[in-house]
């Protein structure tokens, strides 16, 4: 989460949110308990009191016309272009260097904590470094070793940096190098260039830490991201139980079927009440009506058996 300090500060200050809750995202949450203390409780996110009071203040900003208007029907496209220009005032971000902005934008902004209102507020997904499976060899495949060379080629050291980066000792572009110094790789920037000459497969990137930290140099960009993790982490907002053990508790596929189905119709219906809300403000009939309408979608088993699930997961 990131403010842009203006100089002078204009008489109000935009807020500019990328993509914002119209998707609906959190369906599910590991809820937290105490701001010490947290549980495995898995709680449906849209209905809790939270929920409201955020678009409630959502609410406020658009009425105030501290809330871009357009927030609420924007593409990432949109927003890339809003940031690049300069025209935001506070936005949430994954970093600010090395995403194209300018230098503008990273030397006149700043991270801050968000802001906490009895109990209430934003709290950061604890991220897990965890084996995922990226390349797969299917069952029909008539070629099983040349696959597997082809992966492990791929999986090269080198070979990844090039796919990410681009070439070694590149004059133009982007690129990466052995440091004379520790024979670590760094990454740069020799020219700017309009036409990515990279795959972008950035296997290597999402690589375990230890493994990143004994090859490459962190880049400034990554530098930037760890002090933002070590203020959260001091600040104590970074949730205990990570979202992500909602994708490795052993539902079967049948249960992974339904609930595609079932998320969807939640993630439309979330959606369009969250716009609604911002847009024309909450009252308690149509908080009611909003709630009421899960009773229908099957929201109750959704929650039990991932609580389930979830339960045994952590009693292994």
């Amino acid at each position: 989460m990131r403010k842009t300090l203006a100089d002078p500060p204009p008489k109000k200050q935009m807020i500019c949110l990328p993509d914002p809750i119209r998707k609906g995202r959190t369906l599910i949450k590991i809820a937290r308990k105490t701001r010490l203390r947290q549980d495995p409780t898995v709680k449906f996110g849209p209905v809790q009191d939270g929920f409201r009071a955020a678009v409630e203040w959502l609410h406020a900003c658009y009425e105030e016309g501290l809330l871009d208007p357009e927030a609420l029907s924007q593409d990432i496209n949109t927003l890339q272009a809003k940031l690049s220009e300069g025209n935001v005032g506070f936005f949430s971000a994954w970093r600010i260097s090395n995403m194209g902005w300018g230098n503008g934008m990273y030397q006149n902004s700043e991270c801050i904590l968000p802001p906490s209102v009895d109990g209430q507020g934003a709290y950061m997904d604890r991220y897990l470094e965890l084996v995922r499976p990226c390349g797969l060899i299917t069952a029909s495949c008539q070629h099983v070793e040349e696959a597997v060379r082809f992966l492990d080629a791929m999986m090269d050291t080198e070979m990844q940096a090039d796919l990410y980066y681009g070439p070694q000792n590149a004059t133009e572009g982007t690129g990466w190098r052995y440091n004379a110094e520790n024979g670590k790789i760094d990454t740069y920037t020799a020219t700017e260039l309009t036409v990515k000459h990279a795959i972008d497969c950035n296997t290597q990137f999402f690589a375990p830490g230890a493994y990143i930290d004994n090859v490459y140099n962190l880049s400034p960009a990554r530098l930037e991201k760890i002090a933002y993790c070590q203020m959260y982490d001091e600040a104590g907002i970074i949730n205990t139980y990570s979202s992500q053990y909602l994708n490795m508790c052993g539902l079967d596929a049948d249960q992974l079927a339904t609930f595609a189905l079932l998320e969807t119709d939640i993630n439309n219906a979330v959606a369009e009440a969250a716009a609604d809300f911002v847009a024309h403000g909450v009252t308690d009939d149509s908080w009611n009506t909003f709630v009421k309408r899960f009773s229908s979608m099957g929201v109750d088993e959704y929650v039990s058996i991932y609580q389930e699930a979830i339960n045994r997961l952590l009693a292994e």
